[in-house]
């Protein structure tokens, strides 16, 4: 199998998991450039592979854009800006830590970030999940449309800005202006905030939320010290309260 320019891909087969009809793929992204790498990764779902694993990515950007499969992506180490974006259908898992804008712009599947991400994680999301294990930057979970994003950790400031629908849910702490413009959707946060964006309300947790929230952290393998309060914007509130 060739890779981009000729070059001699290294892709490895190796014993059979999660996809029985299909062998894992390996890739080592050392010395290749991330249009090499994408390259490859494409060329073995082609190939009708499901099971990919991209070694050592080095920080690249842009890695496992795009993605309109059901494909299970592991990148073996941290990645840059926009990893797992602009997806329909993969699982994008990624075993370090991520840049900005990881997942960006999903409309099904999953991307998992194993360590920490950088800002606007989640940003633009119409349907999956962003689950981040570690804590992420600001402008987290901003202009949702819908989906889930998940933090294990804590939040920066003005998380949840413009969000329209969907949950963004956080494990630790949120910093400022949480939810700011809002206009949809519901935050959950099970440590302190430390400032409501402008009309931004906390509401009561029902109990079939608390199910729907604590049943997808345990399944994602985190955990929370204190109950979870939510949060949603005040027009959306009040129309709640009154049937509107």
């Amino acid at each position: 199998m060739c890779g981009p320019h000729g070059r001699q891909a290294r892709l490895t087969r190796m014993s059979k998991r999660h996809y029985p009809s299909n062998l894992m793929f390996f890739i080592e992204a050392v010395d290749r450039t991330t249009r090499e790498v994408n390259q490859l990764i494409r060329h073995a779902i082609e190939q009708g592979q499901h099971d990919i694993h991209v070694y050592d990515p080095r920080g690249r950007h842009s890695l496992g854009v795009a993605l309109f499969q059901q494909v299970h992506l592991i990148f073996a180490g941290s990645v840059g800006f926009y990893c797992g974006a602009m997806g329909d259908g993969p699982t994008v898992e990624i075993h370090g830590s991520a840049g900005w804008s990881t997942g960006e712009g999903l409309q099904s599947g999953s991307v998992v970030v194993r360590g920490n991400a950088g800002n606007a994680t989640g940003a633009a999301i119409h349907g999956g999940s962003v689950c981040v294990h570690g804590s992420a930057a600001a402008r987290t979970g901003i202009a949702m449309n819908g989906g889930m994003v998940v933090v294990g950790g804590n939040v920066g400031y003005m998380s949840g800005f413009m969000m329209h629908q969907g949950d963004l849910i956080v494990c630790g702490n949120a910093s400022e202006r949480l939810g700011h413009g809002m206009d949809g959707g519901r935050i959950f946060v099970a440590g302190a905030v430390k400032q409501l964006g402008e009309g931004v309300v906390e509401s009561e947790v029902t109990g079939q939320e608390r199910d729907h929230v604590e049943g997808f952290v345990a399944t994602a393998g985190l955990s929370h010290a204190r109950p979870f309060r939510k949060f949603c914007a005040g027009g959306v509130e009040n129309a709640l309260r009154t049937g509107g």
